[in-house]
């Protein structure tokens, strides 16, 4: 009996071995703000992965270009505004989801 239950937690083992590889393995979503000039940015995705349906999460109020629904595909970018004003800097990071990835996640602004 011990034999075949310590099998059975070498086959688990084995399995799950092979489940962390493959996710491992599995294209993903690689989200970087990149500054261009003056007020301007791109968010850019160097992952394999497409980000679908990308949105981001309370965008800054002096920003253009981040309200709509985005699609960026691997090395795929997407231009757009933030403004910092007296009272109001530029933030320090952006907060996305998209399908697949319920839970925000934060995206450092460069320093300009």
């Amino acid at each position: 009996m011990a034999a075949e239950e310590a099998l059975a937690l070498q086959r688990q083992e084995a399995q799950d071995r092979r489940d962390a590889e493959v996710e491992a393995a599995r294209p993903r979503v690689d989200l970087r703000v990149e500054y261009v000039r003056g007020n301007r940015y791109r968010i850019v995705n160097h992952g394999q992965a497409s980000a679908e349906n990308l949105t981001f999460v309370d965008p800054p109020a002096l920003a253009r270009g981040l309200t709509e629904v985005i699609n960026l595909a691997g090395n795929e970018g997407h231009y757009f505004n933030v403004v910092g004003a007296s009272g109001v800097p530029v933030p320090t990071f952006l907060k996305a989801v998209w399908d697949g990835q319920t839970e925000p996640v934060t995206v450092r602004m460069p320093p300009v």
